[in-house]
């Protein structure tokens, strides 16, 4: 069901990633749309619920909008909207969402003078390009053929986002990006990344304990670890985060050299 554009910020959002693609699964191609993705939501306080690689098939693409829209409301998906037979993710979406395919006669348009312009004929897969799910709104794609698509259906926002990475950056940031700005609240955590030398993860393990069950869900921390350090990241989104992580930091002190590596992002 189509609803309304939301009004007012918002601060419950939750994000799912789709990438679609067998190509990815056989191995034939390094999928970094994802990664590019996650950094970006990151970066506007957006929390990533799950990301899930799908083969170009249109069961494996519905079950994976509809996994994603019982966990998350901001759901993007990548690739598939092209005009070759196994770009098939706007008939997966459309599958999923119970909305038909139909021809935007405006964007069916722009795709004819794209191709008259290199002197080339229309062709029934070129037309398929021209196809939108009911109800979405088109985001042209300044740099290539097929557009993104926007859709809203109940309480979630769905883009699909055209697969080859500069088209999916374009995109995203001609049009995502600045919406999700206004439409969702900045609740980017405090980071913070030290150093840890001379220790092993068995030797932090108990320090890490007990500062993660006095912070709960208010807190993220990983450790990575290399062959001579332990990079330890901590993500908080209390407001006195860096007191608590500071009791934290005087104990770990007291068994390894610990240095940050850089100010708080």
């Amino acid at each position: 069901m189509a609803r309304e554009e939301p009004e007012g910020k918002r601060d419950d959002v939750l994000a799912s990633i789709i990438i679609v693609g067998t190509e990815i699964l056989k191995g034939l191609i390094v999928d970094t749309n994802s990664v590019w993705l996650i950094r970006k939501l990151n970066s506007l306080g957006v929390p990533i619920r799950n990301v899930l690689v799908v083969r170009d098939d249109i069961d494996d693409i519905a079950n994976a909008v509809n996994f994603s829209m019982k966990r998350s409301n901001l759901i993007i998906i990548v690739g598939g909207l092209g005009p070759t037979i196994d770009d098939v993710t706007r008939e997966g979406v459309s599958k999923a969402l119970g909305r038909s395919l139909i021809i935007s006669e405006e964007l069916l348009s722009e795709i004819k003078k794209f191709y008259r312009a290199k002197g080339k004929a229309m062709t029934k897969e070129r037309i398929k390009m021209g196809y939108i799910i009911e109800g979405a709104k088109v985001l042209s794609n300044p740099v290539g053929v097929a557009p993104g698509q926007k859709i809203l259906h109940d309480d979630h926002i769905i883009y699909i986002l055209p697969g080859p990475p500069k088209e999916l950056k374009s995109i995203f940031i001609h049009h995502i990006e600045r919406e999700l700005k206004k439409l969702f609240s900045n609740r980017r955590p405090s980071r913070f990344i030290y150093i840890l030398r001379g220790v092993g993860e068995s030797d932090i393990a108990p320090f890490l304990s007990s500062f993660t069950e006095e912070l709960g869900k208010k807190i993220y921390i990983k450790t990575i670890l290399s062959s001579k350090e332990i990079k330890l990241v901590i993500e908080c989104w209390t407001d006195d985060c860096k007191a608590i992580i500071n009791k934290l930091i005087s104990e770990l002190e007291k068994i390894c050299i610990v240095e940050e590596e850089r100010k708080n992002v």
